[in-house]
């Protein structure tokens, strides 16, 4: 630490280190504590400093052993602070100047702000929000980094921050400079020199007797204004940080450091240098000379990765090494620096397994790893459902968005929307036909006048079902019930309704232009109608009502007219903000910024991700920012890249015993080395004088450690020097090493273990019918519980302008549906044109007539195919399985409908119907099946010897399709047997051509048609009357299906 000088009336200390300067702070707070009840002032850079230096002072030799007496400010806050002290006021906080900047360019005419009032035009929603916010922040700029030129312009004075005069296109901003000072009748810089005046003369009350200011950077001058207007009457204090002498140059010094350079003799020494490359390079640094030949260690190490996910990787074991081999290291001993924190957040959290509640798969899920609270913005979900409503107004409003509205957690809370609910609302909202649109009103603000299928319509149906049967058809004015309704659903529509009803209210004001206040009203009124928190959540909607209080107080006097596109971007604005409950100093490893814990000592530090992409980074470029035109006319503090390259000097001065970089070398898709970042070639340089170094090779590799691209390469498992610490990596490594074995195929393993289902003693008919319509699919249930599916599980979101087949077989089916149950066609229609599957006009009637016609006669084939309802129980002992069912026969036969073309599941269905009546009762019972669809179809029975044969090998084929996959697609084998297809040409080809038709769960087991037909016939399999075929799917199939074959026939009412 440096002596002691005085500027006016402030005690300046420049110090060496953050360890020096908290010593100085503890020994000036603890050898002259204040009095009771008193406290000192301690303005710090940032609260994860206040968190370190708090416990320093609790921990300070000779100290209290707590940290009291001792009130915390960070810079940014002393301005309020004092503000408040003085009994005065921010005119323009938060929005205030925003909206004060609006009102200034609306309410004026001069010809020379004309440019921002062309700007924002009659009718271009969302800009005045961003205008009002960009300029706002420039005037913020310009008043923090160049008071004089604001002052100049209050003066009717047109001049830059130099003084110099202004181009005829920047005059806009010193003339809505005095129209805003004008309207609003407070002049911010006037505002500052009085507060200066006022502390000054000692009227600033309630601040301590002595203030303690720490900072690590070059204070701004309006900060150093206000303490020295402090020390006129307070005992103050100022510690800097001062790293860096004045030297002959040192080339990395020139390069990245932008703190003012100290040149008095140090009171307090620099840290004693140990020898070790690191220390050394320390302190050439602190000397600000070049380093000498120095030898190289372990105590500076860069490694080059592939891509960002690879480099997590490589820190997750580097940190395994560290601690394995120092006993002593604690996870607060060491902290990893990211310039883009963002990006590499979910990669720490997944590599870390930070969200895991699982057992642990690699030791360095118990390092105790966080991710630094304050170096990323936290979501709130209330501010979310906020945004979301902005969005609705705006777009679509599609199905979709509704289920994701209800699944939101604040709505889910209010309108106690669980799992089960959900789901009952994602079918819910099918049925109803549902696909964009809130009501009529939001329609038509997307030129649609169309008035069906919005969600008030979908609601209106859902409510009419409470009240109404499906059948017989039956319409309310425009509005049907739903096809299908569960009584247990009345309740959950009920809560839906209300929401579609306050979501309807809520935007309709949304979609009327107001002043910030009632912007305000309307969004707190937004919460209480759709938002709840559980009790641990009530910070959500805390943030959101504290939020819109500031905003009413700040725009309480305002009358400038805003739009929800403005009001939108204010939204978006604070969630971005949002940072979480601070975390720093609580023992934890953590994850962080460079900003956040600049210039704290850590025995080890590493910089993650250090690229030319994210580092040192850049400001948004603003035209119009007249501080942006000059070098030197912003503070360096507030230019990132200035702002950066000191945060990567400080971590390498903070760092005791390693400093670590991890950068990406290589392109993670291509492997190609890509150009070394300018910063690491700079760091290379200073550390190795006497070596240049600009690229990668081969210079380089003598300080550069590779990675392969794959964390289960051999190379990390060498045995002199293994890296890794990933047991399944390990295994993949060891995998690679043994001979190349082909994958044995999936159809040939055993997926299942014999499960009670599949040795039951006991197979429905039902069962067993489900299983050889699709062998694949109930596989995987049984083994995986769940099965691929080759729907798009996504509500449809557009209108049935133009419908393809299967949407107006819909239509149809819906109508055969309601007249086979005895409804007149006419209504039939009526109801299918206004459930929403078509569109109400002449397109959907033309639909409806087309299908109608077809419905009607398919329902006639199928009434003369009915005869009196009659139920058949069987059971059949088949050995080691009983089978049983209940067979419903029409009139003495077994009847199977379809509205449209019959399928080989119809058949299978009928056939195994027959085959356990007959075996079970004999031949006599019944007369056969018949199949009726577009082209109907009969089935014999039969006789019971054989159908007993087929039940039995049957179930025994089920057994075992339960644990290894029964090559049987059935419109595979019903194609090559001939069997109501559509295929033509040979066994093959027609069975070639289906089995590119089959679902998924197929695929899965059999990528090709050759891969099908691989199989060979196994001994125990049933054979049809010749014999086994080439193939075991040959086989059965026609085992099953030729006999089917052989009993259908054509039928005619």
């Amino acid at each position: 630490m440096r002596a002691t000088t005085r500027t006016t009336c402030v005690a300046v200390r420049a110090c060496s280190s953050w360890y020096s300067l908290t010593t100085g702070v503890a020994e000036l707070l603890h050898s002259n504590p204040p009095p009771v009840f008193e406290s000192d002032l301690v303005i710090v850079p940032s609260g994860a400093h206040q968190r370190h230096l708090t416990q320093f002072l609790a921990a300070a030799t000779n100290g209290p052993g707590i940290c009291t007496g001792v009130d915390f400010c960070v810079w940014a806050g002393l301005r309020a602070r004092l503000l408040d002290a003085c009994g005065l006021s921010e005119p323009w906080a938060g929005k205030g100047l925003d909206v004060a900047i609006l009102e200034a360019i609306t309410s004026s005419d001069d010809k020379t702000t004309e440019i921002l009032r062309r700007h924002l035009g009659h009718n271009r929603p969302g800009r005045a929000g961003q205008l009002g916010h960009r300029i706002a922040r420039l005037f913020n700029d310009y008043i923090r980094h160049a008071p004089a030129m604001v002052a100049a312009w209050s003066r009717g004075e047109e001049t830059g921050p130099k003084n110099t005069a202004l181009d005829s296109r920047d005059l806009w901003q010193p003339t809505l400079w005095r129209q805003l000072v004008a309207t609003s009748g407070t002049d911010l810089v006037q505002l500052n020199n009085h507060l200066l005046t006022m502390v000054y003369e000692g009227l600033a009350t309630g601040i301590p007797a002595r203030v303690v200011a720490v900072a690590i950077d070059d204070p701004l001058p309006s900060d150093l204004e206000l303490l020295d207007a402090l020390a006129a009457h307070h005992e103050v204090h100022l510690f800097v940080h001062r790293p860096i002498m004045h030297g002959s140059g040192s080339h990395l010094v020139n390069q990245l450091n932008h703190r003012t350079l100290s040149s008095d003799p140090l009171a307090t020494p620099f840290p004693e240098s140990s020898g070790t490359w690191l220390n050394r390079v320390q302190s050439a640094i602190r000397a600000n000379t070049t380093p000498l030949q120095i030898t190289h260690d372990t105590t500076i190490q860069i490694h080059a990765c592939h891509g960002p996910n690879r480099q997590v990787e490589v820190l997750r074991e580097i940190l395994c090494t560290l601690f394995s081999d120092d006993p002593s290291l604690q996870p607060r001993d060491v902290v990893v620096l990211c310039p883009d924190p963002v990006t590499f957040a979910p990669l720490v959290a997944a590599c870390f397994q930070l969200d895991s509640d699982s057992g642990a798969m690699h030791p360095a899920a118990r390092l105790r790893v966080q991710l630094s609270a304050g170096s990323l913005s936290r979501f709130n979900p209330v501010l979310g459902l906020l945004i979301t409503l902005f969005s609705l107004l705006d777009g679509r409003a599609t199905a979709d968005e509704l289920l994701a509205l209800c699944q939101s957690a604040p709505v889910a809370k209010a309108f106690g929307f669980g799992a089960e609910e959900l789901d009952s609302l994602s079918h819910l909202i099918a049925d109803a036909q549902i696909r964009w649109g809130v009501d009529p009103a939001h329609r038509h603000r997307n030129g649609v006048e169309v008035l069906s299928s919005t969600w008030l319509a979908g609601v209106e149906r859902m409510l009419v079902s409470i009240a109404l049967d499906p059948l017989p058809p039956v319409s309310l004015r425009t509005v049907t019930p739903l096809t299908h309704f569960d009584e247990p659903d009345t309740a959950l529509v009920g809560r839906l309704a209300e929401l579609v009803s306050r979501i309807r209210k809520i935007l309709g004001g949304f979609a009327i232009p107001a002043t910030a206040p009632v912007w305000a009203d309307r969004l707190g009124e937004a919460i209480d109608l759709l938002a709840a928190t559980d009790f641990d959540d009530r910070w959500q909607v805390q943030e959101v009502l504290n939020h819109l209080a500031d905003l009413r107080h700040q725009t309480q006097n305002s009358s400038a007219i805003l739009t929800a596109r403005d009001v939108v971007g204010w939204c978006e604005q604070w969630q971005e903000s949002g940072r979480g409950r601070p975390n720093h100093a609580n023992g934890s490893l953590l994850v962080t910024s460079l900003d956040d814990l600049a210039c704290v000592e850590h025995r080890v530090v590493c910089v993650l991700g250090l690229e030319d992409t994210t580092f040192p980074g850049s400001d948004p470029v603003d035209g119009d920012d007249l501080l942006a035109r000059g070098a030197d006319h912003r503070h360096w503090t507030k230019v990132t890249r200035s702002r950066h390259q000191q945060r990567l000097l400080d971590a390498l001065l903070a760092a005791q015993d390693r400093f670590i970089i991890i950068t990406q070398g290589a392109d993670e898709l291509t492997g190609r080395r890509l150009p070394m970042p300018v910063c690491l070639a700079e760091l290379l340089d200073a550390i190795s004088p006497a070596v240049s170094i600009r690229s990668w090779e081969p210079a380089a590799d003598e300080f550069v450690r590779w990675h392969p691209l794959h964390s289960h390469n051999c190379n990390n498992f060498l045995i002199d020097s293994p890296f890794s610490h990933d047991l399944q990596a390990l295994d993949g490594a060891k995998a690679l090493q043994l001979p190349a074995v082909a994958d044995e195929p999936r159809w040939r393993l055993l997926h299942c273990r014999a499960t009670e289902e599949s040795t039951s003693r006991q197979v429905t008919l039902d069962e067993l019918i489900t299983f050889f319509i699709d062998p694949a699919r109930e596989l995987l249930r049984t083994a995986c519980g769940t099965t691929w599916s080759g729907f798009d599980d996504s509500l449809p979101e557009n209108l049935p302008i133009a419908l393809d087949q299967r949407q107006a077989w819909s239509v149809g089916e819906e109508i055969f549906r309601m007249v086979l149950q005895g409804a007149d066609p006419a209504c039939a229609a009526q109801v299918a044109w206004l459930s929403g599957r078509v569109l109400p006009g002449p397109l959907g009637q033309q639909v409806v007539s087309e299908q109608l016609e077809v419905a009607t006669r398919v329902a006639a084939t199928v009434r003369a195919g009915l005869g009196e309802l009659t139920m058949i129980d069987c059971s059949l002992d088949l050995g080691q399985v009983v089978l049983t069912g209940s067979v419903p026969v029409h009139g003495g036969r077994v009847v199977v409908s379809r509205f449209g073309h019959l399928k080989p599941d119809d058949a299978l269905r009928a056939w195994l119907k027959l085959c356990l009546v007959n075996a079970c009762h004999g031949v006599q019972t019944i007369d056969g099946a018949l199949l009726l669809g577009k082209r109907s179809k009969s089935l014999r029975c039969p006789d019971p010897d054989q159908a007993t044969t087929i039940l039995r090998g049957l179930v025994r084929l089920r057994a075992e399709g339960l644990t290894r996959v029964l090559p049987l697609p059935l419109r595979t084998a019903a194609a090559y047997c001939n069997v109501l297809t559509f295929e033509r040409g040979q066994h093959s080809d027609r069975a070639r051509a289906a089995f590119a038709k089959e679902n998924e769960n197929w695929a899965y087991f059999f990528s090709t048609y050759s891969e099908l037909v691989a199989s060979r016939p196994v001994p125990h399999d049933p054979a049809p009357p010749g014999g086994a075929l080439g193939s075991r799917f040959e086989t059965l199939a026609a085992w099953l299906f030729v006999p089917i074959n052989i009993n259908l026939r054509e039928w005619r009412p």
